[in-house]
């Protein structure tokens, strides 16, 4: 990967390679590979992002989608949660209403995975709760 590279100084360019080697990865179905250049994009994104970055947030999710299909359901669901965390601090964060919508539509889609992820878990009351969390969003 290209990533590898770039000087230390460049940490933020080398998060959004391994972010997109991520995305491409999972796109092609090669869960592991994405599992590992999101790992990477999400160590970088937490060292130099604010914990209230939608951007990190969405890595976080995306890093739970390559564990879901994986089979490793208990990390997708750590990793979800953690995105939903996030991603509702960038809503309640946001500079503007533009950012905010796009940071909301991220929080749902996040909240969809997290169910999906609880409820093949067997957690029903997990997946419930999540339920009335994503009702109960604008």
């Amino acid at each position: 990967v290209v990533a590898d590279k770039f000087g230390k100084h460049r940490k933020l360019t080398k998060m959004r390679a391994y972010q997109l080697a991520g995305f491409a990865a999972l796109g092609m179905n090669e869960y592991k590979e994405a599992r590992d250049y999101l790992s990477r994009a999400y160590k970088f994104g937490k060292s130099n992002l604010k914990e209230d970055d939608g951007d990190l947030g969405a890595l976080s999710v995306a890093l739970g989608q390559a564990h879901a299909k994986m089979g490793n359901l208990k990390a997708a669901r750590d990793s979800y949660a953690k995105g939903a965390k996030i991603l509702q601090l960038a809503c309640d964060h946001a500079a503007n209403p533009a950012q905010r919508a796009s940071n909301l539509r991220r929080l749902k889609k996040a909240l969809e995975y997290q169910i999906s992820a609880a409820e093949t878990a067997g957690a029903a009351a997990e997946a419930e709760a999540l339920k009335k969390r994503l009702a109960a969003l604008p």
